[in-house]
Formats: structure tokens, sequence, C-alpha cells
């Protein structure tokens, strides 16, 4: 009886264990998840933004170019 007791306290203690290793694993793969997910959002965000800026600088050189263009061609009309 007192074997039987000792090593079902044994297993209770290996089972605890088991899970608390199991349960830290999770909480460490959570936050290594959740830092990669913030460093590939900083950069998608980075690319994006860069993009931006390239579209609003054509934009703006379009708007030069087409106001000069008319300004060009009011001069030669008059």
């Amino acid at each position: 009886m007192i074997m039987n007791y000792a090593q079902s306290k044994k297993n209770v203690k290996g089972k605890n264990k088991d899970l608390a290793t199991r349960n830290m694993g999770g909480v460490l793969r959570k936050i290594y998840l959740r830092k990669l997910l913030q460093h590939h959002s900083h950069l998608r965000r980075q690319t994006h933004g860069d993009k931006v800026v390239a579209k609003k600088k054509k934009i703006m050189f379009g708007h030069f170019i087409s106001a000069s263009t008319r300004d060009a061609f009011n001069r030669w009309k008059k």
C-alpha cells in the first residue's frame, strides 16, 4: 500500500512537470510568434510606405510637368 502511494505521488509529480513544461513551451512559442509577426508587420509597413511615397512623387512630378507644359503652351499661344 505504501509503495503504491509513493508511486502514485511520483507519477503525479511527473505528470505535473510534463504539463508545466508543455505550458511553458506554449507560452514561449506564442511570444516568439508575436515578435515574428511584429517584425514582419514592420517590414510590410516599410515596403508599403516606400511604394506610397514613390507613387506620390510620380504624381507630383506628373502635375509639375503638365503645369509646365500648359504654361509653355499658353505662352506660345499669346
